[in-house]
């Protein structure tokens, strides 16, 4: 470290601004490179998580896809829920 700050200390003044514009430039580009990649990986994650919440969603409707066919079965098959039901939407008892 003692060589560089002694090189640095020989440059002429020109010199030495130069050599500070690059190095500022150098942490402008490492900056926004950083802040790229954290952009990137928000967005990754973001998808990711509308993958799995898809996922799930999907699960869930063929779970109670699955409830109302069971439903529906048991609807049809028993007679007695069916009169029940009639009693409760007919407008006249006397048609169930």
């Amino acid at each position: 470290m003692t060589r560089l700050t002694e090189w640095f200390a020989t440059l002429a003044t020109p010199n030495k601004a130069v050599m500070i514009l690059v190095a500022v430039g150098l942490l402008v580009i490492a900056g926004v490179t950083a802040l790229h990649v954290v952009d990137t990986l928000t967005e990754t994650a973001e998808q990711k998580g509308a993958v799995t919440e898809r996922a799930q969603t999907q699960a869930d409707i063929i779970r109670n896809v699955e409830k109302a066919n069971a439903a529906k079965q048991h609807y049809r098959s028993d007679p007695t829920v069916r009169h029940d039901d009639c009693l409760l939407d007919a407008t006249n008892p006397e048609d169930c």
